[in-house]
């Protein structure tokens, strides 16, 4: 019996510890201390605006920062705060900027793009350059543009798409109609997922619209039976991310880019990609990059 308790008592104690690790982020009990330092710091940056805090979690377990779930009454935007012991950053221009941005995007986009291909739009990272998913992006709203025309760059275009042919028919669609509205983008990243892998192409739209529906299709098809990273997969094996940077304008001789430049010719290329099997030392994995967004 003695024994048969000590078993028990271990592997309770076993489950508990399981159940904590599980979850790195808990609900905390509201502190009214914590919650003021919040409302402080949100009327310094807005004065004028009035914010509600709905509800925050905590990391214990790694960064030890306070995630916070906040509305502005007077705006009607819901975003985060990130607090810490030695940073407090918010999410509420970049969250604003890109709700207004995005409004514009599907107008021009129209009703039938947004229902067969397009998902979601983005137009700015919500997190700063450089910062890991720990400093939200700062955005001056005063510069935020009254029109979508013009735009050099979209961050991200989540797409229905599931396949090669399903995707190659989204990218056409999505930046024919962007560059009928006078939108050429020098850099925007499509997403979708494709075999159980989230695939993030970014490019720009002249690369999409000058080139054959073969050239677009051999290329989609190479990142989606990629096995291994090579310089252009980068393949997050955890996450289960493949990204993808390519453009024609980078075309150089000498390299492998499938679909474009598959004998490398001086006719085609692109900077630093190559047939992976030239040099299999490169194909090693990368660490997964963190991607929220």
């Amino acid at each position: 019996m003695k024994i048969a308790r000590t078993v028990l008592t271990l592997a309770l104690v076993l489950c508990i510890f399981v159940s904590a690790v599980g979850c790195s982020f808990i609900n905390v009990t509201p502190s009214a201390e914590l919650e003021q330092k919040i409302y402080d710091y949100l009327q310094g940056k807005y004065p004028g605006l009035e914010f509600e805090i709905k509800s925050y979690t905590r990391d214990i377990y790694t960064s030890g920062k306070y995630v916070f779930k906040v509305f502005c009454v007077t705006t009607g935007i819901h975003f985060l705060v990130y607090q810490s012991s030695f940073l407090t950053t918010d999410s509420y221009t970049v969250t604003y900027a890109n709700l207004a941005m995005e409004e514009m995007l599907v107008g021009v986009l129209g009703e039938t793009i947004m229902s067969d291909h397009a998902k979601s739009l983005q137009w700015l990272d919500t997190y700063a350059d450089d910062a890991t998913g720990y400093r939200f992006r700062e955005v001056d709203l005063a510069t935020v543009p009254d029109s979508a025309v013009g735009l050099e760059s979209i961050y991200r275009i989540t797409m229905y798409a599931q396949t090669t042919e399903e995707a190659l028919h989204s990218l056409r669609a999505i930046t024919e109609k962007l560059d009928e509205s006078g939108i050429h983008c020098n850099s925007i990243s499509f997403e979708w997922v494709q075999n159980d892998y989230t695939i993030i192409f970014t490019t720009d739209t002249c690369t999409i619209n000058d080139s054959s529906d073969e050239a677009i299709t051999k290329f989609i098809d190479y990142i989606d039976g990629a096995t291994q990273t090579d310089d252009l997969v980068n393949i997050s094996f955890v996450s289960r991310v493949k990204r993808v940077t390519f453009s024609t304008k980078d075309l150089v001789p000498g390299t492998f880019v499938p679909g474009f430049n598959e004998d490398g010719s001086e006719n085609g290329g692109t900077h630093n990609i190559h047939n992976p099997e030239d040099n299999p030392g490169l194909n090693k994995p990368e660490s997964d990059k963190n991607d929220t967004h």
